[in-house]
């Protein structure tokens, strides 16, 4: 995709947002190990997706009554893939600081793809968009997470939002 990696992500592991992409390409990374790959794991995923979503259903039923916590709720009749689980907070970066302190691999997810050259830099003023850039973070949520895992990341959270 024209990404320089040694430079794509800056001191947090967070996309760079000074970083710039000028030329868009392609990605051609499913070759056919990973489609073997996939192919094996067609059988177990529906249950890895009913898993995710058990776990996406606990993370929003602990976290739905947190102080400047604001749960991204899923578009009415839709199936979420939930391979993060989207929060909103205006203190977003201490947030994922934390998070990351004590463990927890969360993250900002994205980034504008307008602010970068190769699509015309053509930075649109969406004030909804600037407010959901500035303030989403994704925490861990899937099938792979154990009980543990799970209590940890929903005390993390809890403790951030008492400290706050």
């Amino acid at each position: 995709f024209g990404i320089d990696h040694k430079s794509f992500r800056d001191k947090r592991g967070e996309i760079n947002t000074k970083f710039d992409i000028p030329t868009i390409g392609w990605s051609a990374a499913l070759n056919n190990l990973h489609a073997a790959i996939a192919l094996s794991q067609i059988p177990t995923l529906s249950e890895r997706q009913k898993k995710t979503r058990i776990v996406a259903e606990l993370l929003y039923y602990s976290l739905s009554n947190i102080n400047n916590l604001v749960l991204v709720n899923p578009i009415k009749n839709s199936v979420p893939s939930y391979w993060g689980f989207l929060v909103l907070l205006k203190n977003r970066d201490e947030f994922l600081f934390y998070l990351k302190q004590n463990g927890i691999n969360a993250s900002c997810l994205h980034c504008r793809n307008d602010i970068y050259s190769g699509f015309g830099r053509n930075v649109s003023i969406l004030p909804g968009t600037q407010i959901v850039m500035s303030q989403m973070a994704a925490i861990p949520c899937g099938w792979w997470l154990k009980a543990e895992e799970i209590d940890k990341i929903l005390s993390v959270v809890k403790k951030f939002s008492f400290k706050c």
